[in-house]
């Protein structure tokens, strides 16, 4: 498991600002129609929403915070290897807690942990296929399809998302 209320191996390239990608898989990265697609026991991402993926991080130099439920039977190493395998080229850093009412309470839980280590976060977009987020989260999401996943013409509001933050401030 990545975690058991919240993950604390985080390593940062730099000590300085970040910029984050809260990560759900199932409906970002991989599709109903992927799913099929197996890879030893594992489903197979989209390529199409794995190259979406990179051309953000490309744009952004974002790194990952996952989200998804892959995170209650998978540890951040071996999510950091399935991701690596697909080809997703940016670092894994952590995994939001678990057991709390919902992804997006999950999110602020691990904003407030990363922020009460005076740890500064440039800016964040989450990347999910579910909208269990309230309030300012809202203003970060990138909300995909489950059929379709990440796609071309979400990449721009990404990097909008990312770079308009970068500019002012990144609060939850």
């Amino acid at each position: 498991m990545c975690n058991i209320r919240h993950a604390t191996s985080v390593t940062v390239k730099s000590a300085s600002n970040v910029k984050l990608i809260f990560l759900d898989i199932d409906g970002v990265l991989v599709t109903p129609r992927s799913h099929l697609v197996r890879r030893g026991n594992l489903p197979s991402p989209e390529p199409h929403c794995v190259s979406a993926l990179n051309t953000i991080v490309k744009a952004t130099g974002a790194q990952i915070v996952i989200t998804s439920t892959w995170r209650l039977e998978s540890s951040l190493e071996e999510l950091r290897e399935i991701l690596a395998d697909w080809g997703i080229r940016t670092e894994v850093l952590d995994c939001t807690p678990v057991g709390l009412a919902s992804r997006g309470a999950e999110i602020v839980a691990w904003l407030d942990s990363w922020q009460a280590r005076n740890e500064r976060i440039e800016s964040y977009l989450i990347l999910d296929d579910c909208c269990d987020m309230e309030g300012a989260l809202l203003d970060h999401l990138v909300r995909t399809e489950e059929r379709d996943g990440l796609t071309t013409l979400q990449i721009s509001r990404a990097v909008e998302i990312l770079d308009q933050q970068a500019a002012g401030t990144a609060s939850a």
